[in-house]
């Protein structure tokens, strides 16, 4: 006969964490399988400015990041 007292929530819990884990790994394999052969990421598509003939987009032609100053001598 069932009765709440009989009842373990801590197994159902845990057997539902693992259904929803299953599913989420199923998805996953799902939507990896649907893009096997498209191609995929930045600048794939051709209509970002980072995939324009000249190789810099919309960036401004500006100088090194970071300039190095030597003037010190090391001991």
């Amino acid at each position: 006969m069932f009765t709440l007292e009989n009842f373990d929530w801590q197994l159902v819990v845990a057997w539902g964490l693992i259904a929803l884990a299953a599913m989420m790994v199923f998805r996953h394999a799902w939507l990896m399988l649907q893009r096997t052969g498209k191609s995929t990421g930045c600048g794939s598509c051709g209509k970002c400015p980072a995939n324009k003939s000249s190789g810099e987009g919309n960036l401004p032609n500006s100088g090194p990041l970071v300039q190095l100053n030597q003037s010190r001598k090391p001991k």
